[in-house]
């Protein structure tokens, strides 16, 4: 068994092999707009992201209907306090938070969604050389805040619709809208306050057109994504606002490593040594 005794040799080469390194965090960039100055719209980095991509910042987009965004980064709220009529509200205010007034979002009836084309926040991921995503949901604190007592029968439903886009032209809704306003059939009415609805979580599976396991973008491949903001028929007024904080996308980032030049050497040199090696033993 002659042969054997190259196995170690040839064996060696595993150690200039690269092996797919996964990341198993769940949460590849996240944005709670801590470090953020009030009233910034459009720049804002992502608080944290793994390695292994690159990701945009995080900036506003203006509908053709809209008007300017008079809030952007918070670091307080106009309607403080949470209306008892409300109990589903399952986040508090932690200081920090993305406003859009109600100056700034299309007017829509009750039941339609946000259009790609409406007030939104945008942003963008890319798969470093060698990475693959395995995009698996997006999840978002979303909620309303005012200072004014709306008249009876009055409500306000304000949603979002998530898109993606991988040519950044042509976006796609993922799942349905998401209309958080409502609580067990009660609607933000007739009261001055706050309301925030956390972890509302889109996932990027079967149910909304995808494969089983999310979406997968290549390294290299750009995917762009849209939150669009729209409310009803109380739209217009500043003292009205939109609420998002804790923005996450979630998924995997799997990453091979490419090795350098030195290291091609170190292989073929390895090869050809041990073709040496190997001649020679048969010409015994």
């Amino acid at each position: 068994m002659k042969s054997s005794r190259f196995l170690p040799a040839f064996a060696t080469l595993g150690l200039f092999i690269a092996l797919p390194a996964v990341h198993g965090q769940s949460t590849l960039a996240n944005w709670t707009f801590t470090d953020v100055a009030d009233g910034t719209k459009t720049g804002i980095a992502a608080t944290s992201s793994v390695a292994g991509i690159e990701l945009s910042t995080l900036s506003e987009r203006l509908s053709a209907s809209g008007t300017a965004n008079t809030a952007g980064v918070v670091s307080s709220l106009i309607g403080p306090t949470v209306p008892v009529s409300l109990a589903g509200s399952s986040a508090t205010f932690d200081g920090k938070a993305f406003e859009i007034t109600m100056t700034t979002t299309r007017t829509m009836t009750d039941i339609l969604p946000s259009a790609a084309d409406d007030y939104s926040l945008s942003f963008s991921v890319t798969p470093g050389a060698g990475s693959t995503l395995q995009l698996t949901g997006l999840s978002i604190d979303f909620g309303y805040d005012t200072s004014l007592t709306t008249a009876t029968g009055n409500y306000v439903r304000p949603n979002f619709q998530l898109y993606y886009s991988l040519d950044g032209i042509t976006f796609t809704p993922i799942g349905g809208y998401q209309q958080p306003g409502i609580v067990g059939g009660t609607q933000f009415n007739a009261t001055a306050g706050h309301y925030i609805k956390d972890d509302i979580s889109i996932s990027f599976d079967p149910t909304t057109g995808f494969s089983t396991g999310g979406l997968t973008v290549d390294g290299g491949e750009a995917i762009s994504f849209r939150i669009a903001i729209a409310e009803n028929s109380n739209s217009g007024s500043a003292s009205r606002r939109v609420l998002l904080d804790d923005i996450k996308l979630l998924g995997t980032v799997t990453t091979s490593a490419i090795p350098e030049p030195s290291t091609y050497a170190a292989i073929v040199g390895a090869l050809a040594l041990g073709a040496v090696i190997a001649r020679r033993r048969r010409q015994r």
